[in-house]
């Protein structure tokens, strides 16, 4: 099953919600934002996250079993 949205409309509102929330939220937070405004499946909302992880926008940890921290990665200018 492919991407009901474009990867760039999601992450970017990810990003923004990570920015606006002191750049930290749980999984489970940050998905029902998500939710409200777009039809998604916590399985697509997992595969948004790993992308944006892998090309090095956010990181995913793991601090309790089924607890996810997304956290919002700022480069350093320099």
């Amino acid at each position: 099953m492919g991407q009901r949205y474009p990867l760039s409309l999601i992450a970017s509102e990810i990003l923004n919600l990570l920015s606006v929330n002191g750049d930290t939220m749980k999984d489970k937070d940050l998905f029902e934002v998500l939710k409200k405004k777009y039809d998604l499946t916590y399985s697509e909302f997992l595969r948004y996250l790993m992308v944006l992880e892998v090309r090095g926008f956010i990181t995913v940890s793991m601090p309790k079993e089924d607890v996810r921290v997304i956290s919002l990665v700022r480069h350093r200018k320099g």
